[in-house]
């Protein structure tokens, strides 16, 4: 659970796991090198034992994603992921998403990056870009991942009526496969 605004802004994550007693809070988590003002905690995400935190205004709003792994002995962050081409006011970390060893991050510059899991550590391996999406559009305000199949939203795409964009992972790299309306959706 996020708390962006936990700690003048700098922000927290909260892990909770289910036990025979129910939910019980077992973790606080925070990025390494957050700050006042980082909103730390705007998106999280989980799968298995990953978990991947938004920052969206950290490094003056270029923004970060931090992943941490659960042990036995705890969480501990293990990467702080930027884009490429990120720069400051982008708002990286905008939205996360991860399945097993890849993780979506979403800007508010309207780019998604993607990130794979390798033996080195978290490297970024695309750029994903809706065909038709053009400045404004909020691509990338939502991700959402599920094995080699990726949804990314764009809020503001069509006047306003929005649209989500579907990806696939191919032998080749990351293809768009879809587009997605809304039958009665309108500006």
């Amino acid at each position: 659970v996020g708390a962006w605004g936990r700690a003048m802004h700098a922000g927290r994550a909260y892990v909770f796991t289910k036990t025979a007693f129910g939910w019980t809070q077992v973790a606080e988590l925070k990025g390494s090198d957050t700050v006042a003002n980082d909103l730390f905690g705007e998106s999280v995400a989980i799968s298995g034992t990953t978990v991947v935190v938004g920052a969206l205004l950290h490094a003056k709003g270029a923004g970060r994603a931090y992943v941490f792994i659960g042990t036995g002995a705890g969480w501990t962050q293990v990467a702080e992921l930027k884009g490429s081409d990120t720069v400051a006011g982008d708002e990286f970390g905008w939205s996360v998403a991860v399945s097993g060893t890849t993780i979506l991050a979403g800007s508010d510059h309207g780019q998604v990056y993607v990130f794979t899991k390798t033996a080195s550590g978290w490297k970024q391996v695309s750029e994903l870009e809706g065909a038709d999406t053009v400045a404004g559009d909020f691509f990338g305000n939502s991700v959402a991942i599920s094995g080699t199949t990726a949804v990314v939203g764009a809020e503001s795409h069509a006047a306003s009526a929005g649209g989500a964009y579907v990806f696939t992972k191919t032998a080749s790299g990351w293809k768009q496969t879809a587009e997605l309306e809304g039958a009665d959706t309108v500006a």
